[in-house]
């Protein structure tokens, strides 16, 4: 998954085929509103980077997005990247 910000936006440029994100219903477009229940600006960018890219394997992680005019939440499990 590739997250991009664009002023106080962050949303979803890229989502691999069989991703964790991808399984959990992520969306090319998507906005990332919170993440497991804080505000996505409240997060630093190497803090997002850390928590999806070292986080602990299995570890379920909640992503409040918005698509079109609908928010909805969901939960992806992280896995290895090799």
């Amino acid at each position: 998954m590739q997250l991009v910000r664009y002023a106080d936006t962050i949303q979803a440029m890229q989502v691999l085929p069989a991703s964790p994100a991808a399984k959990a219903g992520l969306k090319p477009g998507d906005r990332v509103v919170a993440i497991d229940g804080k505000p996505v600006l409240s997060y630093a960018p190497d803090d997002i980077e850390e928590m999806f890219e070292r986080g602990a394997v299995g570890r379920k992680v909640t992503l409040e997005v918005a698509r079109g005019d609908k928010t909805q939440r969901l939960v992806m499990s992280l896995k290895e990247i090799i």
